[in-house]
């Protein structure tokens, strides 16, 4: 007859309580079918619209007789380099999560956030001892969403970059049912522009219309709110700073006048969209310069001079 060890039963109760968490805090999960390093499959959602990418999920459990070991109230358990690596390279964000069967307590670790390629390259040793300090939390839960939605459209800006300034693509163009020159210079660039409007879409300043792209009411009246209260000093001295430190600047404004979308960014997070976000403005005014270069900068969305 066929037998059930104690790990597997353990192992697969880990699972369920991971999976219930994430589920409860409106995350669409699945298990995987084949097991190569990952148990779950997780699909993040905002404003009821399912985000275009996934989130896997690595569960460790550790039972009632098993000793779990701590250092100066830090989680640490030994994984393999292999799956380190394996982790550190994938596109799509992996989250290691432990069940500690005794308190019923989940900790988590995110290796990208910690490990680099070189890092583990020059590791000689076949396994490293991770660092799990972090409860998952509802709170903590909507971190990673986050962090991998920020993450998507960052590797999404960079890849259209990429693709902009290939050579090898001017020789490819092909026209469409419709007409259009995919593969031409100004459809290459027109992607990173598609793909910024979607970005500030989704972090609540601007929506995109038939009649194009705009910010949203809400966030002129709190932009109107802002003005009246710093002034014009203080926004002159904003906009003088470089583009990272005022797209920092107006992303934590806005977090705190309690903007909807912007304000559910965690608050450690607002640096990594802000980055992505300066990588917008740069793009705007440096294709915007290009097109005029006798007039100064000049926005390409507006047109307007900067």
């Amino acid at each position: 007859m066929p037998k059930r060890p104690r790990s597997h039963h353990l192992a697969a109760i880990a699972v369920s309580h991971v999976r219930i968490l994430f589920e409860e805090a409106g995350f669409a999960c699945d298990e995987t079918n084949v097991d190569y390093g990952e148990d779950l499959v997780i699909l993040p959602s905002l404003a009821d619209l399912v985000d275009p990418f996934r989130i896997y999920v690595q569960v460790k459990g550790v039972g009632k007789t098993q000793a779990a070991n701590f250092k100066d109230g830090k989680l640490i358990l030994r994984l393999t380099k292999e799956h380190l690596l394996k982790w550190v390279r994938s596109p799509e964000l992996v989250v290691v999560a432990v069940w500690l069967e005794k308190t019923d307590e989940i900790f988590y670790s995110i290796p990208v956030r910690v490990y680099t390629e070189w890092f583990l390259f020059k590791t000689r040793s076949k396994t490293i001892g991770v660092s799990f300090e972090k409860l998952l939390t509802e709170t903590e839960l909507s971190k990673i969403g986050w962090m991998a939605r920020i993450g998507n459209f960052n590797r999404m800006i960079l890849g259209s970059m990429s693709y902009t300034e290939d050579i090898d693509l001017e020789d490819t163009i092909s026209e469409t049912l419709d007409g259009i020159l995919l593969g031409s210079k100004s459809e290459r660039q027109a992607e990173t522009m598609a793909i910024a409007a979607s970005f500030l879409e989704v972090i609540g300043l601007m929506e995109c219309s038939a009649k194009g792209v705009r910010l949203t009411e809400c966030c002129l009246n709190r932009l109107e709110e802002m003005l009246r209260e710093f002034g014009s000093t203080a926004t002159k001295g904003l906009m003088e700073g470089g583009k990272e430190e005022v797209a920092a600047t107006a992303l934590i404004l806005f977090h705190m006048y309690k903007i909807e979308r912007i304000s559910s960014i965690p608050g450690p997070l607002l640096g990594e969209a802000a980055h992505v976000l300066a990588g917008i403005v740069r793009l705007v005014v440096e294709e915007g310069s290009a097109d005029h270069p006798d007039q100064g900068q000049r926005c390409s969305v507006c047109n307007q001079l900067i």
